[in-house]
C-alpha cells in the first residue's frame, strides 16, 4: 500500500504553516485539487462523525492534494453502475426534528445520494486511509485522472467558501480533535445541502441548505443541535474566550464620510498557545495593518458568502496572524488600523451609519471598557456613548474624546446637524437629538402634470406636444424636531421607571438620536430612533397612519429601545437560540409603559393585535406562528417564511405577559429587578430564566418548574382554540361549579394550564387551573356560595382563540 505511505508521513498542519505568507498558504488551499493518485474503488466503507453517519455503498472515494503535508479533501462519487451512498441524521429533540420536517418533510434525515465533497480538518483524512488501508482495495489512477477534471475546479469553489476557517485551523495550534467536518451533499431526492460537525460550535452538528428567493441568499438550517458526547458530558463544549478588552478607538472621519481608524485593545490568548486570532468587521470596513505589542502580524481579509451565511452575520471576517504562538497568560495589547465608509447620506445633513455596531473589530459582544476619541469636522454634531472627557475645537475639527465607567458590549456613534433638548429625571439625564431635515424618503414628492404646448406660429403645420411640468409639493415638509420636547419627556419618564423596577442602568446619561428608516436600536447610553418617531403622527407616512403604527412610532419604539439598556446590555445572551429573551422583555418592558400611560386597554389592544399577526395565514395556509419555534432565532427567517420578528417580538411579549399572569404582577416585577441584578453584565440562557422565573410562582402554583410551560410557549409551536363550556347548580352551602376545556388547532402534544377565575359575593375570587389536552378536559368545582361570575382566562393569562361560554 505504498499509495498510502503519505498516511504516516503527515507533518502537524500547525509547524508546517509557520512557513510562508497567509496569502501563500490561502493560494496553496485554494489550489490543492484532488489527487488521482489517491482514488479507490470503495464498498461498504462507512464512517461517521458524532450523529452524522456516512455509508459510501458503491462509488470512488478520491482524496485531496495535501497542503503542506496535510490532506484537507476527498470527494466521493457514486456515478456508476449500482453507485450510491447514505447520509443519515437523527435529531435528538422534538423542536429540531420539527425543523428538519419543516424542509424535508421527514423528522429524521436518510438520503441517498451519488455524489458529496469533504473538507476537514479534523482526523477525517486519517480515518479514511485507516478504512481503505483495512480492505484489499486498489488504488485507481485512471479513474483518479478523470474525476481530478471533473471535480477539482468545485473541490476549489469549496475550500474559497471556506476559506477563512480552513486557514485558521491550519494555522493555529488547536489539535485535530478541534477541527471541523464539512460535506456538500448531492442527494436523490432533496438536491444539495450541507452536512457540517464543528466541536468549536456550541451545537456541532449543522444540517442545511443554501437557497435564493427574491433576489437574496439564504442558509436554511434543517437541523441544529448539541452532538452526543457533548450532549452525554463525554466531551465538554468550547469555553468562550472574549479576547479584547479594554478598548481604545481613535477614528477620524473625513468631509466625504470616508471614517479612519485605529483600535488598540487587551488581547486574551486563552489556555493554550495561539498564534492566529479572528475578528469580525463590516464589509465595508477594509483592515490595513495589526499589530501585537508592537510588532507587525499578517492580515487576512476576504468575503464568502456560504461562510458568512454558515455564521448567520452581517459582518465579514479577518485574521491576524502573529509572527509567532503567544503563551497563554499573557495579555498583549493588539493594534488594529481600519478604514472604510460606513456613513452614506439619506438627504441635506441627514446621514446613515450604517455598521453602527461593526465599525471596529470585534469577537461576538463581549463586556468591555472603552476610550473612544473622535475626530471629525466641526459643522457636524456627532454622538456616542460614554462620559465626555474632551471636547475642543482646532479649526475646521472638532475633537470629542469619550470613556466609559462601567462595561458595555458595543461602541456605537451617530452623525447629523441636529437640534437637542436635555432633560433630568430621578437623577437620570437624557439628551435627545434630532436633524433638521427629515431623509429624502419622507420629502414631500414633487408633482408631475401634462401641459399641452402649440409649436410656434411660423411652423406650417402645428401640432399640440404634451410637455411634463414639475410642480413642488403642496404639502409642507414633515419637521423632524416636531416631538423633540415630547420624546424627551417621554423617554426620560420611561428610563427613570425602569430603572425603578430594573435597577441601575449601564449609563447614568442617555443619547436619543435619528436614524433613517423605520426602526430602532438601543446601544449602552446610545439609542438610535427612527426619524418617524420624530414627527407630528399627522405628517408620517400612509404606512404610519393606521391605529397601531401610530402607537408603535409614537408610544412603543423609543420606551423598547429605552428598555434594552438592561435587556441585552446589563444582560446578555451568548447563543442565537436564547436571543429572544432580550427582545421579547425589551418589548414587554415598552408595555409596561404604555400600560402605565394609557391603561390596560392599551395593552390588550396591543396584545390583540400581535395575536392576529401571530394567527394570520400565508399562500399555502400556514399561520405565522407555525413557522418555528422561538427558539430558532434568525432560523425564523428562511427561503420559506421571514417570521423573526412577528414571533420574536409579539409572541415573546405574550410569553412574557403569560408569565406575568402566573406570578401576579408585584412577584413579576421582582422577578425582572432580580433578573438583571443576578445577571449584571452576564449572560442568560433560556434554561436559567425559566428557573429563575420558577422561583417567583406563587406558593402551590401549577406546573411549579415551568417546565410545561417553556416546552410549549418557547420550544414548540402552536396558539391553542380552547372552547369553554360551564354550569352552576345547587344551592348554598354546596353550589357546584362544572364544565370542559376542550383544545384544538394544535399537536396532540401541546397542553397548557388554562385559569378560570370564580367570583364571589363577597368580592373574593378563587382561580382554578385545567391542564389541556387532545381531549376535552372536565373540571368540578364545589364553593359554598353561588358564585357572581366564571371567567374562563382572565387578564389573557393564556394565549389562544378562545370560545364558548
Amino acid at each position: 500500500m505504498k499509495a498510502l505511505a503519505w498516511l504516516c508521513a503527515l507533518v502537524p498542519a500547525s509547524l508546517a504553516a509557520l512557513d510562508g505568507s497567509v496569502a501563500t498558504l490561502a493560494a496553496e488551499i485554494r489550489a490543492a485539487g484532488l489527487d488521482p493518485a489517491e482514488c479507490y474503488r470503495v464498498r461498504e466503507l462507512n464512517f461517521s462523525k458524532e450523529d452524522i453517519r456516512l455509508y459510501l455503498t458503491d462509488g470512488y472515494l478520491i482524496f485531496g492534494l495535501p497542503v503542506r503535508g496535510k490532506r484537507i479533501s476527498a470527494v466521493f462519487s457514486g456515478h456508476i453502475d449500482g453507485g450510491d451512498a447514505e447520509v443519515l441524521v437523527m435529531p435528538p429533540l422534538r423542536s429540531e426534528r420539527l425543523s428538519l420536517a419543516t424542509f424535508t418533510k421527514s423528522p429524521n434525515l436518510n438520503e441517498h445520494l451519488r455524489a458529496a465533497v469533504m473538507l476537514f480538518t479534523d482526523d477525517t483524512a486519517e480515518q479514511l486511509a485507516a478504512l481503505v488501508r483495512a480492505r484489499p482495495i486498489k488504488n485507481s489512477p485512471e479513474m483518479g485522472a478523470l474525476l481530478e477534471q471533473q471535480w477539482s475546479p468545485v473541490v476549489s469553489n469549496f475550500t474559497s467558501s471556506f476559506g477563512m476557517r480552513l486557514l485558521y485551523d491550519l494555522l493555529s495550534e488547536a489539535p485535530a480533535a478541534s477541527g471541523f467536518f464539512y460535506a456538500a451533499i448531492s442527494g436523490n431526492t432533496l438536491g444539495n445541502f450541507d452536512v457540517i460537525y464543528d466541536p468549536e460550535s456550541t451545537e456541532q452538528v449543522h444540517v442545511g441548505q443554501l437557497k435564493s428567493r427574491a433576489g437574496g441568499a439564504f442558509f436554511d438550517t434543517w437541523a441544529s443541535f448539541a452532538a452526543r458526547s457533548f450532549r452525554n458530558g463525554a466531551r465538554a463544549p468550547r469555553t468562550v474566550v472574549n479576547p479584547l478588552t479594554n478598548y481604545r478607538i481613535e477614528a477620524t472621519l473625513q468631509p466625504d464620510l470616508h471614517l479612519t481608524a485605529v483600535t488598540r485593545a487587551d488581547l486574551d490568548t486563552g489556555r493554550r498557545p495561539q498564534r492566529v486570532f479572528y475578528f469580525d468587521i463590516s464589509a465595508s470596513m477594509q483592515v490595513t495593518r495589526a499589530l501585537i505589542d508592537g510588532e507587525p502580524c499578517e492580515v487576512w481579509q476576504r468575503e464568502s458568502l456560504r461562510e458568512d451565511l454558515l455564521r448567520g452575520r452581517g459582518n465579514g471576517l479577518f485574521l491576524v496572524v502573529a509572527p509567532a504562538p503567544i503563551p497563554p497568560g499573557r495579555m498583549p495589547r493588539i493594534e488594529i488600523h481600519h478604514d472604510g465608509k460606513v456613513i452614506s447620506e439619506a438627504g441635506k445633513g441627514v446621514y446613515y451609519v450604517g455598521a453602527r455596531g461593526s465599525w471596529y473589530p470585534r469577537q461576538g459582544l463581549n463586556f468591555a471598557y472603552y476610550d473612544v476619541t473622535f475626530r471629525y469636522p466641526a459643522n457636524l454634531d456627532l454622538v456616542f456613548n460614554g462620559e465626555l472627557l474632551e471636547n475642543r475645537v482646532e479649526e475646521e475639527w472638532r475633537v470629542t474624546r469619550r470613556k466609559t465607567s462601567t462595561l458595555i458590549r458595543l461602541a456605537g456613534f451617530n452623525i447629523g446637524e441636529y437640534e437637542n433638548v436635555k432633560t433630568s429625571r430621578g437623577g437620570y439625564h437624557v439628551e435627545v437629538y434630532a436633524n433638521r431635515r427629515v431623509e429624502k424618503e419622507l420629502e414631500p414628492r414633487e408633482r408631475i402634470v401634462v401641459a399641452p404646448r402649440t409649436d410656434a406660429p411660423w411652423n406650417r403645420r402645428p401640432q399640440t406636444i404634451p410637455e411634463m411640468i414639475t410642480l413642488p409639493s403642496a404639502a409642507p415638509r414633515p419637521d423632524p424636531t416636531a416631538r423633540l420636547q415630547a420624546l424627551a419627556k417621554e423617554v426620560a419618564e420611561a428610563f427613570d421607571y425602569m430603572a425603578g423596577v430594573f435597577g441601575p442602568p449601564p449609563s447614568q446619561t442617555l443619547t436619543v438620536s435619528p436614524i433613517p428608516g423605520t426602526f430602532g436600536q438601543g446601544f449602552p447610553g446610545l439609542l438610535y430612533l427612527s426619524t418617524v418617531a420624530y414627527l407630528d403622527p399627522r405628517q408620517r407616512p400612509d404606512a404610519a397612519r393606521d391605529p397601531y403604527h401610530e402607537f408603535f412610532f409614537s408610544e412603543i419604539l423609543h420606551a423598547h429601545e429605552t428598555a434594552h439598556q438592561w435587556w441585552g446590555n446589563v444582560v446578555s445572551t451568548d447563543s442565537y437560540q436564547d436571543e429572544w429573551l432580550m427582545e421579547a422583555l425589551a418589548n414587554y418592558s415598552a408595555l409596561l409603559v404604555l400600560e402605565k400611560r394609557k391603561g390596560a386597554a392599551a395593552l390588550r389592544q396591543v396584545l390583540d393585535y400581535y395575536r392576529s399577526n401571530l394567527l394570520a395565514k400565508d399562500e399555502s395556509g400556514r399561520t405565522v406562528d407555525s413557522a418555528g419555534p422561538i427558539i430558532w432565532g434568525g432560523r425564523l427567517n428562511s427561503s420559506q417564511a421571514q417570521s423573526w420578528r412577528t414571533i420574536t417580538y409579539e409572541k415573546g411579549s405574550w410569553i412574557v405577559h403569560m408569565l406575568r399572569r402566573r406570578m401576579g404582577d408585584e412577584a413579576f416585577l421582582s422577578m425582572l429587578g432580580e433578573l438583571c441584578r443576578r445577571y449584571r453584565f452576564k449572560s442568560i440562557t433560556t434554561e436559567e430564566f425559566r428557573r429563575l422565573a420558577a422561583e417567583f410562582l406563587p406558593k402551590g402554583a401549577v406546573d411549579p418548574k415551568l417546565e410545561v410551560f417553556f416546552d410549549n410557549w418557547v420550544h414548540d409551536i402552536g396558539i391553542p382554540k380552547l372552547e369553554f363550556t360551564h354550569s352552576v347548580k345547587g344551592a348554598p352551602p354546596r353550589v357546584r361549579v362544572a364544565g370542559t376545556v376542550a383544545q384544538s388547532q394544535v399537536s396532540g402534544e401541546f397542553s397548557v394550564w388554562a385559569p378560570i377565575e370564580i367570583r364571589g359575593p363577597d368580592k373574593t375570587s378563587t382561580t382554578h387551573w385545567v391542564h389541556t389536552s387532545d381531549e376535552p378536559v372536565a373540571f368540578d368545582v364545589t364553593l359554598r356560595q353561588r358564585p357572581v361570575q366564571v371567567i374562563f382566562n382572565p387578564g389573557d393569562s393564556v394565549l389562544c382563540i378562545a370560545g364558548g361560554r
